[in-house]
This record gives C-alpha cells, structure tokens and sequence, in this order.
C-alpha cells in the first residue's frame, strides 16, 4: 500500500496543488 503513503507526502511537502500535478505523473509511471 505503498500508493497512499506517497500521496500524503506530496501535500504535505508543497501543498494540494503538488498533489495534482504529482498524482498525474505518478498515474503515467505506473500506467
């Protein structure tokens, strides 16, 4: 469950907004 802890990391280190554009880039690695 490796996926939920990376999502927090990513709001917590810059904001939602980092959460957006991580997230889509996290969906195109692991796609």
């Amino acid at each position: 469950m490796a996926d939920d802890s990376d999502l927090h990391v990513v709001p917590n280190r810059c904001g939602g907004m980092s959460l957006v554009y991580e997230g889509r880039a996290y969906i195109l690695k692991r796609a």
